[in-house]
């Protein structure tokens, strides 16, 4: 896989976390994201996500972890 099919797949994955914050008023448990993100996804190279696989991509993607991600979401639906 190119880096950019893992950039694109990565990008998959984090729109699709958002779908666990609704309703919430915190961000999920890194071990329930997981659950979740491994009934639809693996990693770009095969794997089922770990916390720890989960953290360091979103930081690598500019994120500062479920917090940050929930704290955008959260952000852009504050006007809808």
């Amino acid at each position: 896989m190119t880096r950019e099919e893992q950039h694109q797949h990565n990008q998959k994955v984090i729109a699709a976390i958002p779908t666990l914050f609704v309703g919430r008023y915190f961000a999920p448990s890194y071990k329930t994201t997981c659950d979740f993100i491994n009934r639809h996804y693996r990693t770009s190279r095969g794997n089922p996500w770990t916390p720890k696989r989960l953290f360091r991509m979103l930081q690598r993607n500019g994120l500062r972890g479920l917090n940050g991600l929930f704290k955008i979401h959260n952000e852009d639906n504050r006007y809808n």
